[in-house]
């Protein structure tokens, strides 16, 4: 398996000795992810503001990284959460809904992990990977809105992604 690392150097070598990773348990919309689709997302005020109430909960249990659903966060959200993640010291992955670029569906997932710039600057290291495999039911989705979703990739296949970061290592499969 092709593997590229991704090591996110946290300044004094802030390691974590029993990391806490919350799981969010949320409705994903299906208005929403067809609305993505259609290239209309929802980016209702009501919307963000139900993702940071999510996040303020995450963040009160004083865990160190949340996983956030697939399709389950606007693509236009990705600053502000990348920002969150810095500000809150929060690693978050997170499966974006659908972009849509010249007829295609891209499925993206985006890992967003903060760190310490020169020791106080808080900023985020921001890793974005198009999904590999479509479930039958997704790609009738994709397909009744008459759009493609991307080609199988070819050979070699596109790397997966080992993060290490605060004395973890992780991949993301799946959101």
């Amino acid at each position: 398996m092709n593997i590229v690392r991704h090591k996110v150097a946290w300044e004094n070598g802030s390691f974590i000795n029993s990391i806490r990773i919350a799981i969010a348990n949320m409705r994903v919309d299906e208005e929403n992810a067809l609305n993505s689709l259609r290239n209309s997302p929802n980016r209702s005020r009501d919307r963000l503001e139900k993702l940071n109430v999510l996040l303020n909960g995450i963040c009160s249990e004083r865990c160190h990284l949340a996983v956030l659903p697939e399709i389950s966060v606007p693509h236009a959200w990705l600053r502000w959460l990348s920002w969150v993640a810095a500000q809150r010291e929060l690693g978050i992955v997170v499966g974006l809904e659908h972009n849509v670029k010249d007829g295609v569906a891209l499925n993206h997932i985006a890992t967003l992990l903060p760190f310490r710039h020169r020791g106080r600057y808080k900023t985020c290291y921001v890793s974005i990977r198009l999904k590999r495999h479509y479930a039958p039911a997704e790609l009738s989705e994709i397909e009744g809105c008459c759009l493609l979703a991307p080609s199988p990739p070819q050979q070699p296949l596109q790397p997966y992604d080992l993060f290490m970061w605060r004395g973890c290592s992780f991949t993301v499969f799946n959101c």
